[in-house]
């Protein structure tokens, strides 16, 4: 949602991160012995791809997942404010 508002929420982006996260549309859990790094992405492509209203597949896997990967390199300060983010898009939705 971030990159696709420029970093300001719409009345959309909660909706587009409940879609595009299986755990807070679906409540799925994954289970490290069944479910690897490899799969784990792949289903977040799949999920891109199919809800949001941008599906380039060049797109996801090349800017979205730079993305991801910023995110997490950044280590848990950065991660926590991240959720942090979301957490406040939540609250400021009806």
């Amino acid at each position: 949602d971030h990159r696709m508002s420029i970093g300001e929420p719409t009345c959309e982006s909660s909706w587009t991160i409940v879609m595009l996260s299986p755990t807070l549309s679906w409540l799925e859990s994954y289970n490290p012995s069944h479910d690897n790094v490899d799969q784990v992405m792949r289903y977040s492509i799949r999920r891109a791809l199919i809800y949001p209203y941008i599906r380039n597949y060049d797109f996801v896997c090349d800017t979205i997942l730079g993305d991801v990967l910023k995110i997490l390199s950044g280590g848990k300060r950065v991660i926590l404010r991240c959720l942090l983010e979301i957490n406040a898009i939540f609250d400021s939705s009806e």
